[in-house]
Order: C-alpha cells, then structure tokens, then sequence
C-alpha cells in the first residue's frame, strides 16, 4: 500500500462533511437532542431547527417551506415520488415513463410496481453522450400516462438533462402528467429554482453536498397527489412518520447554506482540475474513450467519466487503491455486480468494453498534485493489467467504432 497521502476520487458517490456542519450537527447531539415532537421547551427549540431548515432550504430552491418533505436521503425521496403517486391513483390505469439510465432507486420500485400489476412503464433511451431527448419522450406517452421521472444529472455520465425544455414540452400536451426529477447529482453543484423547472416532484440527498449521510428531501409541488409510505405518526406533515433526524437535517441546511456561498468557485476550481486530468490521461493512455456529454457545461463539474479497453473496471479499482487513489467504476450503488453497468450499455457501448468503466469525481479536498499523481500511477496500472492478460485481446470492429466516435 502506498504510504503517502491517498487520494479522494468519488466524490460522485458520497462527499466528507464540512467542519462548519459537524459544529452545527454536534449541538443537536449533544445540546438540543430532545424529540420535536414534545411540547416542552427543549423540543419547541429541536421543532423550530426543523422549521428554520426547511424555510432556509425551500428558499434556496424556489420552494414553499410546506412544500419541503424530510427523508432519510436520495433513495427514500424516489421511493416516496413514484410509490407515493402511484398509490394515489390506485384503481386506475397507470402508465410511466422513465429513461433507461436512472438510479437503481428510480427503475427498481418501478420494475416491482409492474410486476405487482400496478401499472405498465416504458423506458427512454438516452442519445450516445447520455442525454434524454423531449421528442423520445413525447413519442412514449400513452392516454394512461400519470408520472414521468428523468434525473437532472447522471451520476456515471456526468450528463445533465435540460428539464426546463422537458417539463415545458409536456405539459404544454399533456399539463395533466406529474414530472419527477431524481436531482441527486445536480443539486450537488448548481442552484435550481423549482417553480421555473415546472416540476412537479424533486429529490436529493445531503452527503452530495458536503452535508451528512441519512438525511434527504423531496419536494412535493402543493396540490400534487402523494400517498405516504411509511405511516405510524403525524410528522412531516403526516407525509412521513417517525421522530425526526434533527441534526442531520440542520446540518444539510448548513451544507447547503456553504454551497450557496461558494458555489462558483466549486464549479470553476472542479472543472479546471477535469480539464488537466482528462488531457494527462488522454496523453498518456492507449486506447481509451471518454464517456458523456462533450461539451464541459453539459455535465457534472469535476465527473470524468471513461472506457480504458482491455481491463475490467474492478481491477483498475484494486490497483488504484494499492496505489493510493479511491476511484469508482459505474455506479457506487452497484458494488459487486460483475455485470456492465446498464448506463453504459443503455447508451450503446459494447458489454465488454462497459466492463473496462472508471468514474473518477473531483471534490473540495483535490488539487493538481492530486492530478499529477493520478497521471503517473493510472496509465502504470492500466499497463500492468494489461501485460498480465495471457493472450492480447483483439478488440472488434463495434468496439473500435465505439471508441473512435
């Protein structure tokens, strides 16, 4: 193992929480831990945390404060959108349609309310760079159509989806259709204002954003049928029971409130390191395409996604980590499947070279000498695992296209 400083390269799939909002956390643990449910003082003080959080984050997101539903992260929030809808319009036909690149928490309820006989679904695919386009979706829609959800920002891909012109492009046919954005990965590096996106649902999660684990929100636009899921006690507006996570939501707040403040130079210092990593690994590595939109403003800052043929991405992972460097292949969520990421395939890419993934994230604690080190260890693990394959792969014709275009 390698004994110098390791080096953080997934902050797509969870962040560290800021000093500033394990100080504001620390106070509900230790202070004000009482149940704000209680009527006495000390748990009206952990209630008007609550308060105070949700009002900082409807505001920060063009939401009204009843609008604001806590959850226990990004997963709950999507289970809540598509069960909770679903569930009130029970006794009806119901139709949905999502694109073939969501989180697994979006296309597995949806895949087991339809083998329940719940309902019918159809999938979008995306175009190669992973973007889902308005007229593939306008061309699924069925009469029974009650719920739509495509994610803001793909979380392998880095692609970001404009769902302002999707919203619009729906609901100027069909105003009637509920719109669901998983926004886990956007929110995490852009303002948004959810009444000019049109949505109607809206999830993300906390330790995206340099906040806590555990803690999440999803936005339920007023007026808009949601059935709870977890019942049992009248919190969170009846929508979900039990006592709540007072100090991880106060410090989502508080990540989110950092965010806000320092927003651009997040963005600008995330994009500036993609740029010299991607041009190093370009320069140094053979045989070797870059997965995603093109254009840097059409993804996620500082998400390098990439196909490195001949290897499979779980071994690139081992010798990263040998060598210092925390990295991802795919999907965090999809730790040991031996399977090619279904994004990858969704977007067209051969099976064997999806297995060659490797999504490295870049966060607050990089720097260039992070980058530097990754330029002269990756491209010596690459060859490695390639002088230990017994027999040269002879990539074929579709793979070569693939990386070439």
């Amino acid at each position: 193992m390698d004994s110098t400083k390791r080096i953080y390269l997934d902050h797509a799939a969870t962040t560290p929480v800021e000093t500033e909002v394990i100080n504001v956390m620390n106070n509900y643990f230790l202070e004000n831990w009482h149940n704000p449910s209680s009527i006495y003082l000390e748990g009206q003080k952990a209630s008007r945390a609550i308060d105070n959080a949700r009002e900082y984050i409807a505001n920060s997101i063009g939401a009204n404060s009843e609008e604001i539903f806590f959850t226990s992260g990004g997963s709950e929030s999507n289970n809540l959108a598509i069960r909770g809808v679903i569930d009130a319009f029970s006794g009806q036909k119901i139709d949905i349609l999502t694109s073939s690149i969501e989180h697994h928490a979006i296309i597995d309820p949806i895949e087991l309310l339809f083998t329940q006989g719940k309902i019918s679904f159809s999938l979008i695919n995306p175009t190669k760079n992973g973007i889902i386009e308005k007229n593939e979706i306008l061309k699924h829609i069925k009469k029974e159509t009650k719920l739509i959800s495509i994610m803001h920002a793909n979380n392998e891909l880095g692609a970001i989806n404009n769902i302002k012109t999707i919203v619009k492009a729906i609901k100027t046919e069909r105003p009637d259709i509920l719109f669901h954005t998983d926004s886990v990965q956007y929110v995490a590096h852009h303002k948004i204002n959810v009444k000019q996106l049109g949505i109607d649902l809206l999830s993300f999660t906390g330790h995206k954003l340099y906040g806590p684990k555990g803690v999440g929100v999803l936005y339920i636009k007023n007026g808009t049928p949601v059935s709870p899921q977890i019942v049992g006690g009248g919190q969170e507006q009846n929508m979900r029971a039990g006592t709540e996570n007072v100090a991880s939501i106060v410090g989502l707040s508080k990540a989110m409130e950092i965010s806000n403040n320092i927003r651009d130079e997040d963005i600008q210092r995330d994009r500036n390191l993609y740029m010299y990593l991607m041009q190093g690994i370009k320069d140094k590595i053979s045989d070797i395409g870059f997965t995603g939109p093109t254009e840097i403003t059409d993804r996620v800052p500082g998400l390098l996604s990439m196909i490195i043929a001949g290897v499979e991405g779980e071994s690139i992972l081992l010798g990263l980590d040998i060598n210092g460097i925390a990295a991802s292949s795919g999907s965090a969520c999809s730790t040991g499947s031996i399977e090619p990421s279904h994004v990858l395939t969704s977007i067209g890419m051969p099976n064997d070279l999806a297995r060659g993934s490797l999504r490295l994230s870049i966060g607050r604690m990089n720097n260039e000498k992070d980058i530097e080190q990754v330029h002269k260890k990756l491209p010596k693990v690459i060859n490695n695992l390639r002088n230990l394959t017994t027999e040269k792969k002879v990539m074929k014709k579709n793979e070569i296209e693939w990386l070439n275009n």
